[in-house]
């Protein structure tokens, strides 16, 4: 009995499937096998490239040692064999002129700075400086508490800018610092002199620079006679100036050292003493003469019998 015609058709598309299946898994086969082959033939290939560059550097690399060895042995100076490549001779040919080593370079080397620097010590006064400033400080001297600086101080306050700044409103009863006002009223008026003489400075170069240029013959002593006529003349703006500055400056640190001194004062209970202490006067290096001060007190009876140490206030 034949079997049924639905029943064949599927048996034989079942067969034709799975021949089908069958060819596409030995083609695949086939073309894993042929790419392994192909990696294979390439990996020996890069293989032998890099066996055969390392052979040709290590054969170079020994003869170009050999040939060293034969120069050092000889001193002939021969070149380097024409084998060894281009880079190489190069290279050889630098070594055996000293300009590079296995290790290091020769010739200069750079040197960094590696140091630290010690305190600056004060410079010591010249001694022709020295003999200006006690004059003008008159150091050494009875009258060097006589150096005023208000007086010409007053010539150069002016408001705004020119004085200590006020205080705000909102504020003004907080500020205790009455000390540094006066100190910034000074401050303030030596700057306005300064400024002052820049001005008078800069006129007075003018001046003598169209003076030149009005004279048909110029001599030294004429030169010279016109700049003190500009700049040294009693009426000379430049030279009141210098001397306003001066005096301010001379005024206001003789003011300074007073108050220093009257501080280390109120540590003698002695009226009497306290006022020959205050006859000494100061010189350039110390509040009070060293010889002056040194008689005065082993007179007295020594330094704790003149001075007493503050009491501390809680």
């Amino acid at each position: 009995m034949d079997p049924p015609r639905g029943g064949s058709e599927y048996d034989e598309s079942s067969r034709s499937s799975s021949s089908s299946s069958g060819r596409r898994g030995r083609k695949r086969s086939r073309s894993r096998r042929r790419q392994h082959h192909r990696r294979h033939r390439s990996s020996k290939s890069r293989l032998s490239r890099l066996e055969y560059a390392f052979e040709k550097i290590s054969k170079e690399v020994s003869e170009m040692h050999a040939h060293f060895i034969s120069n050092r042995e000889s001193h002939d100076g021969d070149a380097v064999p024409g084998i060894i490549s281009s880079d190489l001779e190069s290279t050889c040919s630098r070594v055996e002129q000293g300009v590079v080593t296995g290790e290091q370079s020769v010739g200069k080397n750079i040197e960094l700075k590696f140091e630290t620097t010690l305190k600056n010590e004060t410079t010591r006064s010249s001694e022709a400086h020295l003999e200006l400033l006690n004059k003008l400080q008159h150091f050494d001297s009875p009258d060097w508490h006589q150096v005023r600086f208000s007086d010409a101080q007053k010539l150069y306050n002016s408001t705004p800018g020119f004085v200590e700044l006020e205080s705000n409103d909102l504020i003004k009863s907080f500020d205790r610092t009455r000390a540094l006002q006066i100190s910034e009223r000074s401050i303030a008026a030596i700057t306005h002199a300064l400024i002052i003489q820049y001005d008078s400075l800069k006129e007075g170069l003018n001046m003598l620079v169209s003076w030149l240029n009005d004279q048909a013959e110029i001599t030294a002593d004429a030169i010279c006679d016109k700049i003190n006529e500009i700049f040294t003349n009693e009426e000379s703006t430049y030279l009141k100036v210098n001397l306003h500055i001066l005096q301010m400056i001379c005024g206001r640190r003789a003011d300074i050292i007073q108050q220093r001194r009257d501080a280390i004062l109120t540590c003698v209970p002695n009226l009497f003493t306290r006022e020959s202490l205050r006859k000494i006067p100061p010189t350039n290096e110390h509040l009070f003469n060293e010889v002056q001060l040194s008689e005065l007190i082993s007179k007295h009876g020594g330094l704790f019998k003149v001075f007493s140490h503050p009491k501390s206030t809680q």
